[in-house]
């Protein structure tokens, strides 16, 4: 809106983003602002994130009758479904020349122990609904890669040493030992028996 001259006109959309912006998320939890977050979110776990465009009907109330819906990347499979029809790579339909035809979402989230119904089932979204934000590195890359890729592994043999030295110390809690030491002689006590002496010591446990 900054390059539009007309000042009344600049203000006019400026207004109608602002009213947008609170009601721009399509699960209603958000604004706009948090919807970029959340995106940022996704891009630096999984390195890429989905962006479905929502277009409401003019009748909805809205002052702008689209809504955004953030999708994670594991609501996308990288398995290819042998059900499904070819072209499909990484849960991306492709088209004879290469262009992004739909993209095939499972219809429940995978990590969702709670959900019924359509587990496993896919839903297909045309690619014109669909942002898919990722930084590509290499020529062909179709998805995204997480930004900390490279420390996964060195992360997971640090999480490992971790729960082995915790582990070491509490074996080595459990340790315990007994300093004994002769009676002083005033005391002239004489020594038991090793029958009764046992037999003293099993009675005061």
């Amino acid at each position: 809106s900054s390059r539009i001259d007309d000042r009344e006109t600049r203000e006019e959309v400026h207004d109608a983003f602002e009213d947008w912006s609170d009601e721009c998320d399509a699960d209603f939890l958000t604004n706009f602002r948090g919807l970029q977050a959340l995106i940022a979110s996704e891009l630096f776990e999984a390195g890429e994130c989905f962006v479905r465009i929502h277009r409401r009907s003019p009748n909805s109330g809205m002052n702008v009758p689209i809504q955004l819906q953030v999708i994670p990347a594991e609501m996308l499979p990288t398995v290819q479904d042998l059900s499904q029809k070819a072209g499909i790579e990484m849960g991306i339909e492709f088209a004879p020349d290469g262009r992004r035809v739909a993209y095939h979402f499972l219809a429940a989230h995978p990590g969702n122990a709670t959900t019924t119904g359509n587990i496993g089932g896919r839903v297909v979204v045309p690619a014109e609904e669909i942002l898919h934000l990722f930084r590509p590195t290499v020529a062909g890359q179709i998805r995204g890669v997480p930004h900390t890729i490279s420390a996964i592994a060195k992360l997971a043999m640090m999480d490992q040493y971790d729960d082995a030295e915790l582990e070491r110390k509490r074996v080595a809690a459990l340790f315990g030992g007994f300093v004994t030491r002769d009676a002083p002689r005033c005391f002239n006590i004489a020594p038991l028996p090793r029958s009764r002496r046992a037999l003293a010591f099993l009675t005061r446990r």
